[in-house]
């Protein structure tokens, strides 16, 4: 397998056997430390989606499709987002189940 670095889209090879990787040249590889998580790593995964999404707004791209990203990782870098796992459906029925045993 063969990874394609490339600035833009118009870039890509979209050939088999090659993976077309657009890089922002955002993080720094010898700082980064694999399964822990990191500012500078959660700063990197929101640079990213901001760039998809920029991306699909300007018709460059068709859909966007991301790993697993460390909600941690994210808050750490900035982000404001909810807790999900406090306002879940999920979350919301585990608690009633929780409080009908007391």
């Amino acid at each position: 397998m063969k990874i394609n670095s490339i600035k833009d889209p118009k870039e890509a090879k979209f050939s088999y056997g090659t993976i077309d990787v657009i890089d922002l040249n955002n993080v720094d590889i010898q700082k980064l430390e694999i399964g822990k998580v990191q500012e500078m790593a959660g700063k990197a995964s929101l640079q990213y989606i901001e760039s998809a999404v920029k991306l699909v707004m300007e018709g460059k791209a068709h859909a966007i499709v991301t790993a697993l990203i460390n909600k941690e990782a994210i808050h750490r870098a900035g982000a404001k987002f909810p807790d999900t796992r406090k306002s879940s459906p999920t979350s919301q029925r585990r608690k009633s189940c929780n409080d009908a045993g007391s």
